[in-house]
């Protein structure tokens, strides 16, 4: 940069240009750690791919070949990379794009409204069919639809339309704090409860739990909706995002896993396991110091709490035939790891081996009704891991599980009865069909998000 274009630039450009240097000097950094562990990322994939084709036009010509037609679905959600690989391999134009300008929720990795624009152009004999009957909702819905997205800015400008009746107005509450609203939601549902309605299908048929639907814009918001509805005596299924690796019951599920996999030095999840066979403070601590009195004499990183425990006949301690017991339960759980896949080890320890499922059924309440579904989530996992990697060790598969700790996973949480209210966010309600729905939570910076313009961006 030249002194005499420095002094032209104010204070904002140079700290844009500062910005943009910095970004310069990470990415250049990012690409080299990329290449020195031979590893590439997800935007990778499409730019690596694209680079190909156009280095190598025989590659190209192959794939052109081999689609003779293209469909992308969600086209709103694409970005402009992706947009150029669709150009590169549909050069004959047997393309179809798939899309709804008012659905884009990918803006953060990219996705914007001009693409469509942008396809036209590049595919100017392009026909454009905009499905514009709705085979949802009643048209007074469709109507406040429409009236809500007018104002968007490079929107594609349609016509909506419903299939159905007109429908009843929408009735929009204003409550005076959070209490009131989530009071207004149970008192309507009472209200609403067994009033005949004529239903699509012809029949006329009294409203039940199930015709009624809560919608969040996330889930923390719900919570509080489910959680009174179930005060009131209403049966309720929340369906959210959870993190269920924080529950107890996976971190005891955690622990049998540990302990199998190094069983020398899970002394802190044979300390977790050992409180929940009720041992006390006391006992639990002079094993501790057993084993460790052991482990000081010792060169290796061993532990020895698995072999005080096994050794317990000569401990000083008022319990143990409840050590014993788990001595044995971690005896078994050590042995099936040669035995079984990770799938079926972790069957057996959810059902055979460990009381996990059997203290889940023990009683009918939520904690217990979640428990379950978090154990038969779990068991999920296990299963989709061992279909994406046959080979792995129960060691690859607690390191996978770490990941996975780090991510919500869908849960869906309620009485386990199919009549009752349902809870959800908005997002996870698309395709579904209630007669009664509460948009809740809409209000100032919350639904619809205050906008934030991006700090930093690079040009195009």
């Amino acid at each position: 940069m030249s002194s005499k274009l420095k002094k032209e630039l104010d204070d904002t450009e140079k700290d844009f240009l500062l910005k943009l240097s910095d970004l310069c000097k990470i990415y250049f950094k990012y690409q080299e750690f990329q290449r020195s562990k031979a590893v590439i990322d997800f935007d990778d994939m499409v730019v690596r791919t694209i680079e190909l084709f156009k280095k190598k036009e025989n590659v190209l010509s192959k794939y052109q070949k081999k689609f003779k037609h293209v469909l992308v679905d969600e086209f709103q959600d694409n970005n402009f990379v992706q947009l150029e690989l669709v150009k590169l391999i549909a050069k004959d134009g047997n393309v179809t794009v798939v899309g709804d300008d008012d659905q884009s929720i990918y803006r953060f990795q990219g996705a914007y409204l001009t693409n469509f624009k942008d396809f036209q152009s590049y595919f100017p004999d392009t026909t454009v069919v905009v499905l514009n009957r709705n085979y949802r909702s009643p048209q007074n819905i469709v109507n406040l639809a429409s009236q809500s997205l007018e104002g968007v800015p490079e929107r594609h400008a349609k016509k909506l339309k419903s299939e159905h009746e007109e429908g009843e107005k929408i009735t929009v509450a204003q409550c005076s704090n959070e209490s009131s609203e989530v009071e207004f939601v149970v008192k309507t549902i009472k209200e609403l409860l067994d009033k005949k309605i004529e239903r699509r299908d012809g029949t006329s048929d009294p409203l039940t739990y199930r015709d009624f639907v809560a919608l969040s814009r996330r889930k923390a918001e719900g919570k509080k909706f489910a959680k009174t509805l179930k005060a009131h005596g209403i049966p309720t299924t929340f369906i959210g995002e959870s993190n269920i690796f924080s529950s107890p019951i996976v971190r005891d599920l955690m622990a049998f896993l540990e302990i199998s996999n190094k069983p020398t030095t899970s002394g802190i999840e044979i300390n977790r396991l050992l409180k929940n066979h009720g041992l006390n403070e006391i006992n639990v601590a002079r094993i501790n110091h057993v084993a460790k009195k052991k482990a000081r004499a010792d060169p290796t990183d061993i532990d020895f709490v698995f072999d005080t425990i096994k050794d317990c006949n000569e401990l000083d301690i008022s319990q143990k035939e409840q050590v014993k017991e788990l001595a044995e339960q971690i005896q078994k759980i050590i042995e099936l790891e040669s035995k079984m896949t990770i799938s079926e080890m972790v069957y057996e320890i959810i059902m055979s081996v460990s009381d996990l499922y059997k203290r889940s059924i023990q009683s009918d309440t939520p904690e217990n009704h979640r428990n379950q579904l978090i154990l038969k989530e779990f068991y999920t996992i296990a299963n989709e891991y061992e279909s994406l990697n046959p080979q792995g060790t129960l060691d690859d598969f607690i390191n996978y599980l770490n990941l996975m700790g780090q991510f919500d996973v869908e849960l869906k949480e309620g009485s386990g009865l199919d009549n009752s209210v349902q809870v959800t966010t908005i997002h996870q309600s698309k395709g579904r069909e209630f007669p009664v729905v509460f948009v809740v939570d809409i209000a100032q910076n919350k639904l619809p998000l205050r906008y934030r313009a991006k700090k930093f961006y690079v040009p195009n």
